[in-house]
């Protein structure tokens, strides 16, 4: 192998900074309050074969601010905002093609200049100790000055150059709704779960600012047993969709979904005994492929524990029992439709042996503490 300094450089990233900071904390009976003022200051150096290197200076203040208020028992309020930097990593910087695919060259940029984050979240939280529900809904919101994306050049032939540009902003918005709550009829604990997530990113086409929307929605269900005596076993099911739109290039507009349903179940027969099983069924489709990919995992195990406190166990496990595992990627370019199967461990059984050294004791567990009284 002969080198050539255009494919194979010689590239170094290093960089040295300081980051002091100032924080005020004041707490009461119900609630906490912290402010602080950090500062972000230094310098990398990039040197490429040799070069005289480029060096970067940043400097930028980092105001944080957290409050939690606890109003009412079982009620809790919690506000936080930061800002954070992100410096560049090596790899983003190095001017060199990467042409490992012909149809999508990749090039790095050392004129990138870091990213500037502001990040703010609010949570409410209610527990009802008499029920034992609880509620918690929350939002976030992300905003990213200088962001780092990509600027595509599209060939006459459709084939196409990359690189990195910083972009003038990127937002990302969220919430949470998640609810807990006994049913003492049944005999179970429910779980219900919404997340919606927003996106708003920017990257150039030809020079064209093309904007992409991303919208994920996901709802999951999931119940479980209150008393795990001896049994214990969780079920559920839970859908996400994506859908994806950019302005420009319309073709790439697209929807992702997954269909899942899960189970997990083990059995204590006795102290020497664990008996588990689990199932995840996926199902993955998108509007550019045809055909939707059904995914059954099936696992099983059995442990027997031995030797003092436990310590030994004895684990003969299956996994992917119906040998349906698959290893596939899927992914729309403006220019190509990728599909990708890789080989994978399918099904094995294992047996396996055990020694846990944090155990203490007797057969029960902990410290066997006896205090004799004096006379």
């Amino acid at each position: 192998m002969i080198l050539t300094d255009t494919l194979s450089p010689d590239f170094s990233k290093s960089e040295r900074f300081i980051r002091p900071g100032l924080t005020w904390k004041r707490s009461t009976d119900k609630s906490q309050l912290s402010v602080a003022l950090l500062a972000s200051a230094g310098e990398f150096k990039t040197i490429l074969s040799g070069d005289a290197g480029k060096v970067t200076e940043y400097f930028f203040l980092n105001p944080r601010f957290s409050w939690e208020y606890d109003y009412r028992s079982g009620r809790r309020l919690m506000i936080d905002y930061s800002t954070s930097v992100n410096t560049q990593a090596a790899s983003q910087l190095l001017p060199v093609v990467n042409n490992i695919n012909s149809l999508s060259l990749f090039y790095g940029n050392r004129n990138l200049k870091p990213e500037y984050l502001h990040d703010a979240r609010i949570v409410w939280w209610l527990f009802d100790q008499f029920s034992f529900t609880t509620l918690l809904a929350s939002a976030n919101m992300r905003y990213t000055q200088d962001k780092i994306n990509y600027s595509r050049i599209v060939n006459a032939d459709l084939g196409q150059t990359i690189s990195l540009i910083n972009v003038k902003d990127d937002w990302d918005a969220g919430g949470d709704v998640d609810f807990t709550t006994p049913v003492r009829a049944l005999g179970i604990k429910v779980n219900l779960a919404l997340n919606e997530d927003y996106n708003r990113g920017l990257s150039l086409i030809n020079g064209n600012e093309n904007i992409g929307r991303s919208f994920i929605h996901r709802i999951s269900l999931t119940i479980d047993n209150r008393k795990k005596d001896k049994w214990d076993i969780q079920t559920g099911s839970a859908v996400t969709v994506t859908d994806s739109k950019y302005s420009v290039q319309k073709s790439l507009n697209n929807i992702y979904q997954e269909i899942s349903w899960f189970t997990e179940l083990s059995y204590n027969p006795g102290v020497h005994f664990n008996i588990g099983a689990s199932a995840d069924i996926t199902s993955y489709s998108a509007k550019t492929f045809n055909d939707a990919q059904l995914v059954p995992l099936i696992g099983a195990e059995i442990n027997y524990y031995f030797l003092k406190n436990r310590r030994g166990a004895l684990t003969l496990s299956g996994a992917d029992l119906l040998n349906r595992n698959r290893g596939i990627e899927r992914k729309s370019e403006i220019n190509y439709l990728v599909e990708r199967k890789s080989d994978i461990i399918g099904r094995y059984i294992m047996l396996s042996f055990k020694y846990r050294l944090n155990k203490m004791g007797d057969n029960n567990g902990g410290l066997d503490i006896q205090v004799k009284k004096r006379r």
